[in-house]
């Protein structure tokens, strides 16, 4: 089951910034780590649900060390998004996707990220 989080919109995510996103994936009852060692993970944004095309989609690397107890577990998928790409954005709500490209294709986290901006330099 995927999870529906919420990025931004809170001051901590800006256009024209470098971001780096992690997702920690746990288990259908969010209570254990699953190991991504063997999996390819995407982080993909786009203007809405319908849209055709993605905006961007990186493909996340892989960090960390994998532990089953999860307050001992490092690994994340990791994605980084550069100033560049963020300034190629308006500051309006978009949709973003976790998705395990490998099989089973999945979504593993979805929701709405919020990029604001600051005043002009």
């Amino acid at each position: 089951m995927a999870n529906n989080v919420d990025i931004g919109g809170d001051g901590s995510l800006f256009i024209g910034e470098d971001k780096t996103f992690q997702l920690e994936l746990l288990d259908p009852t969010n209570t254990f780590p699953v190991n991504m060692a063997s999996m390819t993970i995407v982080f993909d944004a786009r203007a809405s649900d319908f849209s055709s095309s993605a905006f961007f989609t990186i493909t996340a690397a892989i960090v960390g060390v994998f532990n089953p107890v999860r307050s001992l577990n490092t690994q994340r998928a990791q994605a980084v998004v550069t100033a560049t790409q963020m300034n190629a954005l308006k500051s309006a709500p978009w949709r973003y996707s976790w998705k395990i490209t490998s099989f089973p294709e999945t979504v593993a986290a979805w929701g709405n990220w919020y990029p604001q901006k600051a005043t002009a330099a």
